[in-house]
């Protein structure tokens, strides 16, 4: 976010289409499913289905429990030894993204 706004200052009017956020949440439930369905078949550590931490995608994630190279750092609104705890092992993740941030369509991710 270019300008991110603590949530108690945030007192701008903003539009709420009811409907919309309906289909959203339905549709959520559905990848829910899927992802669900992906992880059954994997018999080592797997996170459940999750918001990912900084953005809206929603994700799951194998563990592999292998050492990883050290992550780079630099995400934008993420601490580095937070990124470096996180992907301290190899990980294989799979998303939904609703679309925004360059990509104005939702997608699927591997």
């Amino acid at each position: 976010m270019p300008f991110p706004v603590p949530f108690k200052e945030d007192l701008r009017d903003r539009p709420y289409d009811g409907e919309a956020v309906q289909r959203f949440h339905q549709a959520l439930l559905a990848i829910d499913g899927v992802f669900k369905t992906f992880r059954s078949a994997f018999l080592d550590k797997s996170s459940p289905s999750h918001l990912f931490w900084g953005s809206f995608d929603m994700a799951v994630t194998r563990f592999s429990g292998r050492r990883a190279p050290l992550h780079p750092g630099g995400i934008p609104t993420l601490p580095d030894h937070v990124t470096h705890e996180a992907y301290d092992r190899e990980v294989s993740s799979a998303g939904f993204w609703p679309g925004g941030g360059g990509i104005d369509y939702p997608a699927f991710y591997a």
